[in-house]
């Protein structure tokens, strides 16, 4: 645990605390990486000893790719069958949510992120995210893109096309309108913000700031277009929770 010190923050590269991983002497270490100087970590593991096996999860652009990724971590466990058995199940309920949203006649438009530092990376329009809000009925400004990671864009042209925005989603750490508002008074305009319907992915966050969206939601994408589901076609799910998301006030 973390209170007992036996799991040890080692940091991230370029800047890896190598000591700490020795202290720590493991078995295997899991790493991934962006680009080639995850190379030069696998040798200096190698030779300090360590076996190390790099994990590319972060490449899939589909919610069901990403999750299958969960056999992978089995095998170094002989959990298998347990991986298997967890995996159909969340392939079997997204693809009777997806089926669901696909009888839904409206769509609407959907804008998802903030910007960092004047410049919006919006979501690729063959992405993760895209794919996650396809399939949960929703159209997404961006779905003609190509690109299966993040488009970087300037402010305005967010805006021009922002003007359609029916519904916004991950916002960030933005835990409210106001927050939204101070970043840049012109998101007021947005439909979306006008209209309060602004959600974010924070619901689920631990004492620490961890946010969960990202740690079992990789897992349980079905629990994730349950929400967008639930925020793109409310009026068939009023009554219903949600489990990653919340809108902001």
């Amino acid at each position: 645990s973390l209170e007992k010190k036996e799991c040890l923050d080692i940091g991230f590269a370029p800047n890896i605390d190598f000591e700490s991983i020795l202290l720590l002497n493991p078995d295997l270490v899991f790493l991934y990486g962006l680009d080639a100087s995850v190379t030069s970590l696998v040798k200096r593991l190698g030779d300090a000893g360590i076996q190390s096996v790099l994990v590319s999860e972060f490449l899939e652009d589909h919610p069901l790719g990403k999750a299958e990724w969960i056999k992978f971590f089995a095998a170094f466990y002989e959990m298998e069958t347990l991986s298997d058995s967890i995996f159909t199940e969340v392939k079997n309920n997204y693809l009777q949510l997806m089926d669901s949203a696909a009888g839904f006649s409206e769509r609407p438009r959907v804008l998802t992120g903030l910007p960092w530092k004047d410049t919006w990376y919006m979501s690729g329009g063959k992405s993760f995210a895209a794919k996650l809000i396809a399939d949960a009925g929703g159209d997404f400004l961006w779905k003609d893109d190509l690109n299966t990671d993040f488009i970087p864009l300037d402010l305005e042209s967010v805006f021009q096309k922002s003007v359609n925005a029916e519904i916004w989603i991950n916002t960030g750490s933005a835990g409210n309108l106001q927050e939204i508002y101070s970043m840049d008074q012109r998101f007021q305009y947005i439909p979306a913000f006008q209209n309060g319907k602004v959600y974010n992915n924070n619901l689920m966050l631990n004492p620490s700031g961890g946010n969960d969206f990202w740690e079992s939601g990789a897992v349980r994408p079905d629990k994730i277009l349950s929400d967008l589901i639930n925020i793109f076609h409310h009026q068939h799910f009023n009554k219903q929770k949600l489990y990653f998301y919340k809108r902001l006030e």
